[in-house]
């Protein structure tokens, strides 16, 4: 590698360290704010999760960077936005519970005091940027990374958050085409039902392919529970049989793996 390439990506990232350098200040400032005023404690959580989104666009921009000017990877960019993303998803979660298949009843007052200050409008646009944002890291690391079955998890937690910022309570007044939020709605539904299935899928891949741990099936399976949940609770009967369908199925696996082998 040439020392004037070194010297030109380093120019180049200036701009973007300095950047980078001043959300650690800004992180410091929101938290503080989250926990002096817990009544808007859910809006403030909400911003700082969108702020670590936009951090993790900075790293990985300096990826790009490498990638353009030194042919190469940068790993440390790479591992920082995927620390970044976690802390993205952490302040979501704990906002509306990182529970997979838990009933809306559990996490309803949460979501009702989110959602008195941030409309559907920006719950959908912070899950399209956070999926385009995982999905960004996911290929820039490629199929061969040391991280690649570490992704199902992050993106697990992520499915289950955009399951729990829709308030169930309203989806069904919501989802009828005279509701202002119903193409929002029907958008943000479709994400989530598409994540959980997506990750379900992932964590049977990852116990066929990878770990052949036990605990992988049952992941999958409350990410198949998480969406039967949903389907039911829209009345989309068809669709929560097929999921069914797919549980039962889990189980068995479930059940003749863990014998004991002859």
């Amino acid at each position: 590698m040439a020392e004037s390439e070194e010297r030109y990506y380093a120019e180049k990232c200036k701009p973007y360290l300095t950047v980078i350098a001043g959300f650690a200040e800004k992180e410091k400032v929101m938290l503080n704010a989250s926990r002096s005023d817990p009544r808007h404690a859910a809006d403030k959580l909400f911003a700082l999760s969108n702020e670590m989104l936009n951090l993790a666009s900075y790293h990985l921009i300096l990826n790009n960077l490498a990638l353009t000017i030194l042919k190469a990877r940068n790993e440390e960019a790479l591992n920082d936005a995927r620390k970044v993303l976690y802390k993205a998803v952490i302040f979501l979660e704990n906002i509306v519970t990182n529970k997979v298949d838990a009933p809306y009843s559990e996490y309803a007052e949460r979501v009702k005091e989110l959602v008195q200050s941030v409309n559907e409008q920006r719950r959908l646009e912070i899950v399209q940027k956070m999926g385009l944002a995982i999905n960004l890291l996911e290929t820039a690391y490629g199929d061969t990374s040391k991280w690649k079955w570490s992704f199902v998890e992050l993106d697990g937690r992520f499915a289950a958050v955009t399951k729990n910022l829709i308030e169930l309570s309203t989806v069904i007044a919501n989802i009828d085409p005279r509701s202002p939020v119903y193409e929002v709605t029907k958008r943000h539904l479709s994400i989530a039902k598409r994540l959980l299935t997506d990750v379900a899928g992932r964590y049977r891949d990852r116990y066929a392919l990878s770990t052949q741990r036990i605990e992988d099936l049952y992941a999958a399976q409350n990410f198949l529970g998480a969406l039967r949940y949903l389907y039911t609770m829209l009345d989309e009967r068809e669709e929560a049989a097929g999921v069914k369908k797919q549980y039962d199925l889990l189980q068995a696996k479930i059940d003749n793996d863990k014998k004991p082998s002859a």
